[in-house]
């Protein structure tokens, strides 16, 4: 006999006709979760037995809806057990119906696994591009969005400011308006971290908490409360070491309509990862602030050096210690032939150097004017000094300053 169904069935007037295992072509995951209703009213009306809330307003996420595929599955094979010596066409029903509950719950639990492998994947990603940010605020303005990208349409993340909770930054899929109206509500309403916050038992334990019934529990902060609507959530702590330093929230996960245990030990792992993040983070900020240092205090070394090397050129300069070829007399003017071997003396630096020395400029201006280190230009004047054997600056300058260097 031929089989009448090959794709994904939804009402009983599809049902096959044979016993034979029907060829079921799944739909998307979201589509056969709005069918759960559907298949159980028609499994209800086949086995006589009340499965439950079916009716059209009926939402069902992955675990409630396997639940309830599982229970009418259980249902059907007793129903047809007692009708073994009944109508034939009953017991048809009652197989393909058995059939087609199965087929259900295992692409459910397919779409189910392969959403949170990738969840899971996705964390590890995240944590990796995170790297990239160059400091602390970079990192914690990316933090929400990426908590969308592994299954959650909203996500906060607060910092930990003497033991309050304040919020910091906010991420609501499609919704920028409302991201900005938590990080108001709660950066401008911050709370004490006492025990009449869940947070702060999720704080004492060091571990992700999952509160499925947000709207009526009078312990969670209830502006961010009124402000989201949220009907449960899932938070985890950021670490550092063995201190708390922030939070992470997040809600509606995108796999299912509500979220559950498996979303708060994926943020939870998120969240340690953060900690790791936010440490290294940190060190690279402290060693960019000891290599400006090491920077800073090598410059000023390099002054006291050509303090001390001025000090000796002024000394040795009235001298007669040094060669005569080497020395220049420092009254006499430079015949006119002499400055194209005045102006080879000097490198093109030096030679910018000088002309902005001769019109007068300090170190600093000059280091500013040709963007180097003051400690740099210290040395181009210390060099151009011995090259042009003059004691000071004012000598060089006016012993050579027709040369037009």
């Amino acid at each position: 006999m031929n089989e009448t169904t090959t794709a994904w069935p939804d009402t009983g007037s599809s049902l096959p006709t044979a016993t034979r295992t029907p060829v079921l072509t799944p739909v998307d995951p979201r589509q056969e979760l709005e069918r759960v209703p559907e298949i159980l009213r028609l499994a209800s009306r086949l086995t006589g037995t009340d499965l439950g809330s079916t009716g059209p307003g009926a939402d069902f996420d992955h675990r409630t809806a396997l639940r309830a595929l599982a229970g009418a599955e259980r249902a059907a094979s007793e129903r047809l057990a007692q009708l073994a010596t009944g109508p034939a066409d009953a017991a048809q029903r009652l197989v393909a119906l058995t059939i087609r509950l199965h087929q259900m719950q295992v692409f459910l639990r397919d779409s189910l696994f392969n959403e949170r492998t990738r969840s899971i994947m996705e964390v590890q990603r995240a944590l990796q591009r995170l790297r990239s940010a160059q400091t602390l605020d970079q990192l914690v303005d990316r933090i929400p969005e990426e908590i969308h990208g592994f299954g959650f349409r909203r996500a906060l993340v607060s910092r930990i400011d003497d033991s309050r909770w304040v919020a910091r930054a906010a991420f609501v899929q499609e919704d920028p308006k409302l991201a900005e109206a938590m990080v108001s509500a709660g950066s401008a309403n911050p709370r004490q971290l006492t025990h009449v916050l869940p947070e702060a038992e999720m704080l004492r334990r060091r571990q992700s908490i999952l509160i499925p019934d947000a709207q009526s529990n009078p312990r969670i902060h209830p502006e961010l409360k009124d402000v989201t609507r949220t009907k449960a959530y899932v938070a985890a702590p950021v670490m550092s070491g063995t201190d708390a330093i922030g939070l992470l929230h997040a809600d509606e996960a995108t796999d299912s309509m509500r979220v559950e245990d498996f979303h708060r030990e994926v943020l939870g792992m998120f969240a340690e990862g953060i900690g790791y993040a936010v440490e290294r983070t940190v060190l690279h900020d402290r060693l960019r602030t000891l290599r400006n240092q090491l920077q800073e205090h090598t410059a000023r070394v390099n002054d006291i050096v050509d303090e001390f090397a001025d000090s000796d050129i002024r000394l040795n300069a009235g001298t007669d210690t040094a060669p005569n070829a080497a020395r220049v007399p420092r009254t006499a003017s430079p015949p006119a032939d002499e400055t194209d071997s005045v102006r080879s003396l000097l490198t093109h630096r030096e030679q910018d150097v000088f002309r902005l020395m001769a019109i007068g400029h300090t170190n600093a201006r000059i280091a500013s004017n040709l963007i180097v280190s003051e400690g740099t230009v210290k040395s181009h004047v210390k060099h151009i000094l011995r090259k042009l054997g003059a004691a000071n600056r004012a000598e060089a300058v006016s012993r050579f300053y027709r040369s037009d260097v």
